[in-house]
């Protein structure tokens, strides 16, 4: 499927931009909000709503999300595991590695900082437009 060209306006190909992520994303915090407990979940979950809501668009609303990246980040960390691969000859090699939990973790709190900077974006075209407006109204 071709993307609508949404290039005349950078501000509206932006809100595009994180509609076509919302649905991975409430997938994404859904998956967070299991593998986390207590305050930590109860924010996935107020996070969640206001993704199902589309209810993105103002910094309050998505306030909650740092701390649950933050939280979940912490998550992958605790299912790290170090491995060692035993060779016929030579030493062993040691690396680490992550658990399954915490791989699929790792990849639902990309698609949520995939969103979280596409929002910023959004942000910040919105934050240009208004600096631009008042630049333009004090030329007249």
């Amino acid at each position: 499927m071709s993307e609508p060209n949404l290039d005349y306006d950078p501000l509206v190909s932006a809100i595009y931009q994180v509609q076509m992520q919302l649905g991975p994303a409430l997938d994404a915090i859904e998956t967070v909000a299991q593998s986390l407990s207590g305050a930590d979940a109860r924010r996935a979950n107020e996070v969640a709503s206001k993704l199902a809501s589309e209810q993105v668009f103002s910094r309050r609303d998505m306030s909650a999300l740092a701390p649950v990246l933050q939280a979940a980040s912490s998550k992958i960390e605790e299912g790290r595991i170090r491995k060692v691969e035993y060779r016929e000859f030579g030493e062993p090699e040691v690396y680490w590695s992550h658990t399954d939990e915490a791989l699929e973790l790792m990849r639902s709190v990309q698609k949520l900082a995939k969103l979280r900077d596409t929002i910023e974006t959004v942000y910040a075209i919105r934050r240009a437009d208004q600096l631009a407006t008042k630049f333009r109204s004090q030329d007249g």
